[in-house]
């Protein structure tokens, strides 16, 4: 009898598990300079002072895509970004250096005050000028 119950427990927490299964999150980031003119040498201009920058986050389980906060920002500033999408609030940070030749961001998902994602990266956006 014991025997019995002890496989019953055994079956059940392997049907179970004591953990919920992670899903894992891809973070699909846009760092483009804006286009009013759309200019097809834009990016070979020396000089771009507005960026448009964005952040999709994809739920690798469900497939369930959520568009995160847009960013304009211009060479030389950082800005910061929240939205809640679906119960879990995005927050996007993002820098342009001064000459405009790198990008530095941070994402963070959140579900209440649990970080389910967070990324840091940085990005060279043109090779820099060695004119003078």
């Amino acid at each position: 009898m014991k025997q019995m119950l002890a496989i019953g427990l055994l079956c059940v927490a392997a049907a179970n598990p004591l953990l919920p299964a992670s899903s894992g999150h891809a973070v699909n980031v846009s760092i483009r300079p804006e286009s009013v003119l759309n200019n097809p040498y834009e990016l070979l201009a020396h000089e771009r002072t507005t960026y448009v920058c964005t952040v999709d986050i994809e739920d690798l389980t469900t497939k369930n895509v959520m568009t995160g906060p847009k960013v304009v920002l211009d060479s030389g500033e950082k800005r910061e970004r929240t939205k809640n999408v679906n119960g879990y609030e995005i927050t996007y940070s993002v820098s342009i250096s001064a000459n405009a030749s790198e990008a530095t961001w941070d994402v963070v998902m959140k579900d209440g005050p649990r970080i389910l994602t967070k990324q840091h990266s940085v990005a060279m956006l043109r090779a820099p000028s060695n004119r003078r």
